[in-house]
């Protein structure tokens, strides 16, 4: 380096000292040396042109300029007769880069390396470049415990000033921990620390005679972690007092040695809050919050939690600048500590303007609906952020960057920028699937946010499988009123035919309908209540003498005619209007492979007066995540659903709205179909019912109240494949419990003298497995192996089932 500089230096000093006392007309350029850049290029990169008069400054910029462009490696310049000689060398270009020898890092990595230093094909060689290149990736290699890899570049010239990249890496092998020891520790010996400090990459595993691989990264976290552990449990004065790593001639082995001092452990016995804390009602929340590490061993990581809670508490009545001082003050003689917190809350801040940006197409007044903090007032940091939530749940945008934006000679007031980036409002999706309940099935969806710039939602989804063909048609209007009430409106259509799933049962059932839902969304929009008013006309046909069916048509639907009917099959039609209630509570932290959290709904429904049929149906559902252990993944989750449903007036509930096992409510090891209860015998009353024919086939008929209870653990896997791919996959062991049963067969004697399989509560299953779930370009795949523990008589087993696919 230091010999281009004086090269550079050299021809500085010659070609000014030359042209120091002689100035000429220039009547002629001529370049010397280019081989890849063209004249004219050049031309434009100089100060002079043909008819200047050029002197020693003319040169001396003309020789910076053409450095500066980064295009050559040597530059000289001459004059004769007028004329005005440039001789250049021009630096190579890179044709292409190899690697040679690398295993442990991959050849992306290595090309980003080189990019970040512009180093690619095409581009100019810059060859002290070369060097930094260099140090990056031996940098990279002792990162990863390689301590004697050698790494040669070497550069290759070809034809016509290009030139060939070759790195050639010898990566050797891995520096090994020989030997480590921790001086100093009294309290807590070697094998407890590792086993309460909890890592998992922890760069030496006291339980393993095995060698582990020495890595500076690892041994730094190491020591972070150790503090930490000593600080938390009120060894206030702990000290690392040297970090000694001696490694071996060849590299192959390091020898960790640390000293430690532990020192006293201290209790915390006495709290001073001083400062100005605004008012009495203030200093007794942060008074609230400091007595909680009263009378208990010194915590650092509980009092920096308490000062960032200090300083949320004080954001949200516009003080965001605090200033927050926590000493101590030690008793050796009791071992107790003496804190002093001094708070300072500086400016409280106003909110004079709040400002939008990049809503091209969404009006303002759409998103200051959503944002609760108010012109004129204090700034609340806690208003804004739930504002900022609500506006990406509004699924509009991107992302959003809150600035706050200081006001010139104002000492107390300030602007709020909202910067957003909108996204495409509108959206087509189209999924096939596949399981064992429905066979293919096919989805599609069409939705606009948005719609007519006012906010509202506009959507249509269809969906066509073995058995139903479903539409519904929804208009959402979310800012029907200030206090974020909403009406939706749907429009429904469904075809569903039994016979195509169970062959057992036969009828198709027709609805199409309306509803209008108020939704009401209760605190900070984590809970939502909604009332739906709905019209339903269902019309059934083609129904095969099942006496199960005729059972539920002890009603106000068409009896006589179906009575009398000489036919075998019988159509039956309904018209419904219900009132439907709905509570939702959701704070599940993601939407794919949850970790934490719960998504609870409780509903019910119930037919008005004026409606053919005459009963009510209520339904519990709840899924749950709770970790056990977070840095490995041990995730407890699960399922539970219960429903009830009954009639009024000794009517009976239609046979078409039972409860039945679903793919999102089932038992895994057992055939879906089978888990109800089952008309195993057709004996009915003749004189009633004397134009019927018999059915032989034992008919699925459901149930009206059902439980189903399936709780998993997952089996973390994540040592067994990349990286990447770990949050694609989900590995568990289940157990599902859970039954179908009616409560109102005995009602029925008039009508009945059958029995019913599986018809009781005591018929429950039980039934234990393993459980697959893989997140792919088709949809979630879904792979799981049962085994039943409890069954009942006709059960049908299905260990094995699967669903693939719902929407892309």
């Amino acid at each position: 380096m230091k010999k281009k500089i004086l090269i550079i230096f050299f021809f500085f000093f010659n070609i000014i000292n030359a042209y120091a006392y002689n100035e000429f007309k220039i009547q002629n350029i001529h370049f010397v040396g280019l081989q890849n850049i063209p004249e004219g290029e050049v031309l434009l990169n100089i100060p002079v042109r043909i008819g200047d008069i050029i002197n020693k400054e003319n040169i001396a910029n003309t020789i910076h300029m053409l450095f500066s462009t980064k295009y050559f490696e040597n530059i000289y310049i001459s004059y004769k007769k007028n004329t005005l000689f440039i001789y250049v060398k021009e630096k190579p270009i890179i044709t292409n880069i190899f690697f040679f020898g690398n295993e442990k890092i991959k050849q992306d990595t290595l090309k980003k390396i080189f990019h970040i230093y512009n180093l690619k094909s095409g581009k100019f060689l810059d060859k002290k470049l070369i060097f930094y290149v260099k140090k990056h990736v031996e940098n990279l290699y002792l990162s990863i415990g390689k301590y004697n890899t050698i790494i040669t570049p070497i550069i290759i010239p070809i034809a016509n000033n290009h030139v060939y990249i070759k790195l050639k890496i010898k990566e050797g092998e891995y520096t090994k921990v020989k030997s480590f020891r921790l001086i100093g520790n009294k309290s807590f010996n070697n094998k407890e620390l590792t086993k309460k400090i909890q890592i998992n990459e922890n760069f030496l595993n006291w339980k393993e005679k095995k060698l582990k691989i020495y890595q500076q990264k690892k041994l730094i976290n190491y020591l972070k972690l150790l503090q930490n552990f000593y600080l938390s449990r009120g060894y206030a004065n702990f000290k690392i007092n040297s970090t000694n790593i001696q490694l071996t001639k060849n590299k192959k082995y390091a020898y960790i040695k640390i000293n430690i001092s532990e020192g006293k452990k201290y209790k915390i016995s006495k709290i001073n809050l001083q400062g100005d804390i605004i008012s009495h009602y203030k200093y007794k929340k942060i008074n609230k919050l400091i007595q909680t590490i009263l009378i208990k061993p010194y915590d650092l990581t509980q009092l920096t939690n308490i000062k960032n809670k200090i300083k949320k508490l004080l954001s949200s009545y516009g003080y965001i600048y605090p200033n927050i001082i926590i000493q101590m003050k030690e008793n050796n003689d009791n071992n107790t500590i003496d804190l002093h917190i001094y708070i300072d809350p500086n400016t409280q801040f106003y909110v004079q303007k709040i400002f939008f940006e990049g809503n091209n197409t969404i009006k303002d007044n759409i998103i200051r609906r959503e944002i609760n903090q108010i012109e004129g007032t204090y700034i609340n940091m806690e208003l804004i952020n739930q504002g900022k939530k609500k506006l990406i749940n509004l699924e509009y945008f991107e992302n959003i960057n809150v600035k706050i934006q200081h006001i010139p000679n104002s000492l107390n007031k300030i602007n709020i920028l909202y910067k957003m980036k909108e996204k495409n409002t509108g959206s087509f999706n189209a999924g096939i699937g596949f399981n064992q309940e429905n066979k293919l099935n096919f989805q599609f969806n069409v939705k606009k946010n948005n719609w007519l710039k006012i906010g509202n939602s506009i959507s249509l989804e269809s969906n066509k499988s073995n058995n139903q063909f479903y539409n519904k048609f929804s208009i959402i209007s979310p800012y029907y009123t200030n206090n974020k009430i909403n009406f939706s409106n749907n429009i429904l259509y469904k075809n569903f035919n039994i016979h195509k799933i169970i062959n057992k049962s036969n009828y198709n059932l027709l609805q199409y309908g309306t509803n209008i839902i108020c939704n009401i969304p209760v605190k900070n929009y984590k809970s939502l209540f909604n009332i739906k008013l709905e019209y339903i006309h269902n019309s059934v046909n083609n129904i095969t003498s099942h006496i199960s069916e005729y059972h539920s048509i002890n009603s106000k639907i068409n009896q006589k005619k179906i009575a009398n009917k000489k036919i075998n099959n019988i159509n039956l039609s309904a018209e419904d209007i219900f009132l439907n209630l709905h509570w939702n509570f959701n704070n599940i932290n993601k939407n794919i492979f949850p970790t934490t959290g719960s998504n609870t709904d409780l509903m019910g429904k119930i037919t008005l007066p004026i409606s053919h049929n005459n009963y009510y149906k209520i339904i519990f559902k709840s899924n749950y995540f709770i970790p056990i252990i977070k840095n490995i993944n041990w995730i407890f989750f699960g399922k539970t659903y219960f429903g009830y449903s009954n009639s009024k007036n000794r009517q009976k509930i239609p046979f078409y709205d039972h409860f039945c096992l679903k793919e999102f409510n089932k038992i895994r090891g057992f055939y879906l179909e089978n888990i109800v209860p089952i008309n195993k015998c057709n004996k009915y009353n003749k004189n009633k019912f004397k134009n019927l024919k018999y059915n032989t086939k034992k008919p699925i008929f459901g149930g009206d109240s059902i439980f189903i209870i399936n709780n998993e653990i997952t089996i973390p896997i994540t040592s067994l494949i990349k990286k990447k791919y770990q949050n694609l996959i989900r590995t568990s062991l289940f157990i599902d419990i859970g039954t179908i049963w009616n409560n109102n067969w005995k009602k029925n004697k008039k009508y009945l003298k059958n029995t019913f399989y599986n018809e009781k509560f005591q018929n429950i299953r039980i039934s234990s497995g393993i459980n697959f779930q893989l997140i792919s370009p088709l949809g979630p795949l879904i792979f799981s192996y049962g085994y039943p523990i409890k069954f009942c008589k006709g059960d049908k087993i299905e260990k094995f089932q699967f669903n693939v696919g719902k929407s892309w």
